[in-house]
């Protein structure tokens, strides 16, 4: 059993901070980069970065919240204290940033990735617009929760100590 949580908690640890990683070079470098020297050919080149480390986040995102449940269920089911509450809001919160990235980031990035290299008349032009705003709102929305995830994992230990 031991070596069990240990396995998962690795697991939980590594893919946490590839997921987080990704999520914030994206929101922070990657895409404003893309969205500032469009106009210059960086939009296809951002498509190709977004192409290739999106897939790797989803994977990490994944091995985060299965080992995170885990761990969860088998450390911290029953634990009433404040520290557990943290704990169970950077769950939740994490558990909701992967479901945005799920169903709202990687639809609209992959539609986005699509048009970008495709001839751009007005409609499309219209649609990039569109997408580009839904994928950078639901990129921060995902970077901050998953920010309050991180938050709440590294202090959850502290904050009965605290109180």
């Amino acid at each position: 059993m031991a070596s069990l949580i240990l396995l998962a908690r690795v697991i939980h640890v590594v893919a946490g901070i590839l997921w987080a990683g990704v999520i914030f070079v994206l929101i922070n470098a990657v895409l404003p980069v893309g969205r500032q020297y469009a106009t210059e050919g960086a939009e296809r080149w951002t498509a190709l970065i977004a192409g290739r480390v999106g897939p790797i986040s989803g994977v990490a995102a994944v091995f985060t919240v299965l080992s995170g449940g885990y761990l969860m269920a088998v450390l911290h089911s029953n634990d009433g204290t404040w520290g557990g509450t943290v704990l169970k809001i950077g769950a939740a919160a994490a558990v909701v940033a992967f479901l945005i990235g799920v169903t709202i980031a990687r639809p609209a990035g992959l539609k986005l990735a699509a048009l970008a290299a495709q001839s751009a008349d007005t409609e499309a032009h219209q649609q990039l617009t569109q997408l580009r705003r839904r994928v950078a709102l639901s990129g921060r929305v995902v970077a901050a929760l998953v920010a309050v995830a991180v938050l709440a994992m590294a202090l959850f230990r502290y904050v009965d100590v605290l109180r």
